[in-house]
This record gives C-alpha cells, structure tokens and sequence, in this order.
C-alpha cells in the first residue's frame, strides 16, 4: 500500500475465498460502493448506489483500465432515492446477507414503485391546488 500521510494512494488485495472487499466512495448521491467478493474462487464484483450509474467494459485505447464505472450525469430518480435510503439503513452484514435475496428485492422495488407512483399523484394534485388558488389559473 502506498500511502501520504493519513491518505492512500493505491493499494493490491490478494483476496482469499469467502473474503469480500467493500469500497465506499462515501456520495450522498450516486455510486457509494463496490463490493468485491471471492466466492468458491471466482472474483464478483457488485456496485451499488442512490443513483443509477454507468458500466463500460471496452477498451477506448491500450493501457486503459478494462472495466470502468461511473456516475452519469443524471438526476437520481424518486424511486432510486427510497432504495437507497431502505438499504443506507443496514450495517454491511446486513448488505450482504439481505442484498441476495431476489424474491425480497423483487417485493421491495415493486412496493417502491407504488409509493413513487402514489407520492407523484398526490404531490401534483396539491401543488396544482396551491397554483390554482394563489393565481386563480389552471394551466
């Protein structure tokens, strides 16, 4: 590990298998982490986040780093914030043990998908009142 001073600067793993790895980049919104994990000798990566984020897995010229994950310059939708702010409550044992259950995740989003769905009618329902009755106006 290379370091200056308190601050890192690079730094290998030799991961064993059943060791896991987990990068937190620490963004209020966004990418937050990569998880690394080595199970029955195969490297997994997993990022999660707030926000969506981008892959890309193409070289653009020799030398350059084979994977590359990025946050794109996009606002974070509604739903992407309650995922985030349903897990961000969870310990990283908790992160682990929960983020593989498909069925639970699959529940989750779903439910998520309602409460965005639910929160933008009413939202624009009482944000059009306010309009109304402060201009005397509809659209």
């Amino acid at each position: 590990m290379e370091r200056e001073g308190r601050l890192v600067k690079s730094a290998e793993f030799s991961m064993g298998e059943g060791q896991s790895l987990v990068i937190a980049l620490s963004s209020d919104i966004g990418l937050d982490r990569i998880i690394i994990e080595n199970k029955d000798g195969a490297t997994q990566v997993r990022a999660e986040g707030h926000s969506r984020f981008e892959f890309d897995d193409t070289k653009q010229r020799p030398n350059q780093c084979d994977f590359l994950l990025r946050n794109p310059s996009r606002i974070e939708t509604f739903e992407d914030y309650l995922d985030g702010k349903f897990w961000g409550q969870f310990a990283w044992d908790g992160l682990f043990k929960y983020q593989n259950n498909a069925r639970l995740k699959r529940a989750l989003k779903a439910e998520i998908k309602k409460l965005a769905c639910e929160f933008e009618r009413k939202a624009a329902r009482r944000l059009n009142g306010i309009f109304k009755k402060q201009t005397g106006k509809t659209k």
